[in-house]
């Protein structure tokens, strides 16, 4: 329930804000370690699929592409 709520959410927002919604990011437990650890993810767990979520995230932020 959870999952299609938070689709549906972004959803609405995707709608109202066209263009300016990025790509949900999915929890991780590497993002928590690497915050206690004092590190960006991507030095702290590179290759992983959370990284890949920023990186696609980050992407449109910043207008060009990111690679993870």
């Amino acid at each position: 329930m959870r999952r299609l709520l938070d689709r549906e959410i972004v959803e609405q927002l995707q709608a109202r804000y066209p263009g300016r919604v990025t790509s949900p990011v999915r929890e991780a437990v590497a993002v928590r370690d690497a915050y206690t650890a004092g590190m960006p993810v991507s030095f702290y767990a590179p290759g992983t699929p959370i990284v890949e979520d920023y990186a696609a995230a980050l992407a449109p932020v910043i207008k060009t592409r990111v690679t993870a």
